[in-house]
């Protein structure tokens, strides 16, 4: 495998009537790179694929193999440099199938990438959340306001943002429960400026003042029907964080 260099590792994005995605010639290369056999290599394809992680549903679940061959790598590499680790090779720290497994589904997932939509300020939010054992996954979309009251899998939903995260430490004795309502809390907090159009209330949720009660005042504004779905119609949500 060659080394990335700068030109082909810049992602691109373009801008289309109907949303902004990622350039078409950079995935294609990304995704036909041969498969890396040293440190160096697989750091730049995982910092390549982290620049695209908003339009990769599960995004955690998918690279967290490679990532954790990574903390391999840096600790037999004694760093994080780039300088450091491309003197480590796969033979060194244990390259094996579940590592091939999720190069090969990252790749086919670039194939997949979703085109994000132009926020409406008109449309209806939609936010879906779903939590398990290891990880938890947000996709945040949009619909006309005259779908709201169809059924769910009738309404045209448009992607704006897809979540990811890895519970680790303290966080994976969590219950169910609680990392479902993390995952809630920590997508309003990470999508905080989707759900207001004012920098005064911006400045309020950056310096933490009143961030409860303003959460829900614009989740009342913007999401005015917020129901519990059944799992089975939620396909939008399927396979974030399992």
């Amino acid at each position: 495998m060659q080394v990335l260099s700068p030109r082909s590792v810049v992602v691109q994005t373009s801008g289309v009537g109907g949303g902004v995605h990622h350039d078409p010639a950079r995935i294609s290369a990304l995704s036909n790179l041969p498969a890396p056999t040293t440190g160096q290599e697989l750091q730049q394809f995982v910092c390549a694929l982290n620049w695209m992680r908003s339009s990769l549903p599960a995004f955690n679940k998918l690279i967290g193999p490679l990532v954790k061959m990574m903390e391999k790598v840096y600790e037999r590499a004694g760093g994080r440099k780039k300088t450091q680790v491309r003197k480590v090779t796969f033979s060194d720290v244990g390259w094996g199938e579940a590592e091939v497994a999720s190069l090969e589904n990252c790749k086919q997932s670039l194939q997949n990438a979703l085109q994000i939509a132009h926020p409406g300020p008109e449309k209806l939010l939609s936010v879906f959340t779903d939590a398990s054992d290891e990880h938890w996954g947000a996709a945040i979309t949009q619909i006309p306001r005259d779908q709201a009251a169809r059924p769910l899998s009738k309404q045209e939903h448009q992607p704006l943002m897809m979540l990811s995260g890895l519970f680790s430490g303290a966080a994976k004795r969590w219950t169910i429960v609680e990392k479902e309502a993390y995952a809630i809390v920590e997508t309003c907090r990470r999508a905080d400026f989707s759900f207001i159009d004012s920098m005064a209330l911006l400045f309020l949720l950056i310096t933490g003042i009143c961030v409860s009660s303003l959460i829900l005042t614009v989740f009342q504004t913007r999401c005015p029907s917020i129901r519990r779905t059944n799992s089975t119609v939620v396909t939008l949500a399927n396979g974030l964080s399992v």
